[in-house]
């Protein structure tokens, strides 16, 4: 096994720029994929996917028993094949070369646990979504891994989202890894054999370590790019992709091991955007605000939009935390957030039963600091005082038997007035 290091730092590259009227076909040696170009209904099987223009890469094909599936409307009104996870695998004949740079935009649609590949060319360098060995979490985190080196590279960037993944690999020795065009990873492995044949799309050469995932675009280049193509590259797929990220982070209510309040907004909001949970709980406004760098940490400017929404403070109130204290870590919360590029959604504190005089006053006073002073760190609230439905929570029809949770119709409530946040943030 190799070893290696990643700095726990996501490096900018780029933002946003491009030089005026960059294709990627002005790149030598770049052949592309674009689910756009398939004539296929939804749900159709993909035999062969013509490449958009290149050379380097020929037509990939699949087998009859193991095709991918034709989505449409996945990403905005794009299109992506979907892989199983089971046997789906596409392949391309491509030129032999010492060097390779692979990409693609992708997202992964399990939390499985298991070895899988999202490209791989020959069995060397390829970008994998999670290892036996361990190092990657639950199909959140993309990495690469070199089998003539027998190394595994945790990326560590949640890519639940869509992202575009990059790989370059120089037989010189580096093997350099991007996520958004934002630099993830630099390791050395030994030289890898120059006689690679074949371009994998979905799994591994040997048709094992399958992706469960889509794919909608995809390309391969038999050098190294430069930087300036690579970054001309990363900002015309940012105007392809152009999607919303948002993320939810909390306590409990927006836990989406228990509750859906999150990915029903997601449901909701419809194709054009993708979620990722951050919530957890029994968490305090303190432990969310002390974590916020996992939010801050995924963030790129290489999507449309990255929108947080947070809602938390009610373990708080119980907790005899004072009001001063709690809108304290609810505005150095969002400040840092915001700080980060994000579009900031706060929540204010849902009445729960059980509630003792003081704890009553302590939520009254925070709710009304946030109307009152929200726009100073945030862009939005959501104020759930609002709503009549939400004023009483012995009422089963919209809040769980235990008083706190919120059932299915009241989640339903709070999924839409998100939904509404997101849309006007």
């Amino acid at each position: 096994m190799t070893t290696v290091t990643r700095s726990s730092i996501l490096v900018p590259v780029i933002t946003r720029q491009s030089s005026s009227g960059f294709t990627p076909s002005s790149i030598d040696g770049l052949t592309l994929f674009d689910a756009r170009d398939l004539s296929l209904s939804d749900n159709d099987a993909i035999g062969t996917w013509a490449p958009k223009f290149g050379t380097t890469a020929g037509t990939i094909t699949a087998t009859t028993t193991a095709r991918p599936t034709y989505k449409t409307g996945l990403l905005g009104t794009k299109p992506a094949a979907r892989f199983d996870g089971t046997a789906n695998i596409l392949s391309s004949a491509i030129t032999a070369s010492d060097n390779h740079t692979i990409f693609l935009v992708t997202r992964p649609l399990t939390l499985t646990d298991t070895n899988e590949r999202f490209m791989a060319v020959s069995a060397f360098g390829s970008i994998v979504n999670n290892a036996t060995s361990g190092v990657y979490n639950n199909q959140k985190k993309a990495g690469f891994y070199s089998n003539s080196a027998f190394g595994q590279v945790d990326g560590g960037i949640d890519i639940k989202p869509w992202t575009c993944q990059m790989l370059t690999y120089a037989k010189s020795g580096n093997q350099i890894m991007y996520s958004d065009n934002l630099l993830l990873v630099t390791a050395l492995a030994p030289d890898q054999p120059s006689a690679d044949t074949a371009l994998y799309i979905g799994a591994q050469a040997a048709g094992t370590a399958f992706i469960n995932a889509e794919i909608a675009l995809f390309g391969y280049c038999n050098r190294v790019l430069t930087a300036t193509e690579r970054n001309n590259l990363s900002s015309w797929i940012n105007a392809y992709m152009s999607h919303t990220y948002v993320v939810f982070d909390g306590d409990s209510q927006l836990d989406e091991s228990s509750y859906s309040i999150g990915s029903g907004a997601i449901t909701s909001l419809g194709s054009g955007y993708s979620g990722s949970y951050f919530a957890i709980g029994g968490q305090t406004m303190d432990t969310v605000n002390g974590a916020k760098a996992a939010v801050t940490g995924v963030y790129s400017a290489y999507r449309k939009k990255n929108v947080c929404v947070m809602w938390a403070g009610t373990n708080d109130v119980v907790a005899d935390t004072s009001a001063v204290d709690i809108i304290a870590d609810i505005s150095a919360y969002c400040t840092a957030v915001k700080a980060a590029g994000y579009k900031m959604i706060v929540v204010n504190i849902l009445a729960r039963d059980g509630l003792t005089a003081p704890h009553i006053a302590v939520r009254a006073a925070v709710n009304a600091s946030l109307a009152t002073n929200y726009a100073t760190y945030a862009d939005a609230l959501v104020d759930v005082t609002a709503d009549a439905r939400l004023q009483d929570p012995t009422d089963t029809t919209y809040f769980d038997v235990d008083g706190v949770h919120l059932a299915a119709a009241g989640q339903a409530i709070l999924s839409a007035l998100l939904v509404t946040a997101v849309q006007s943030v």
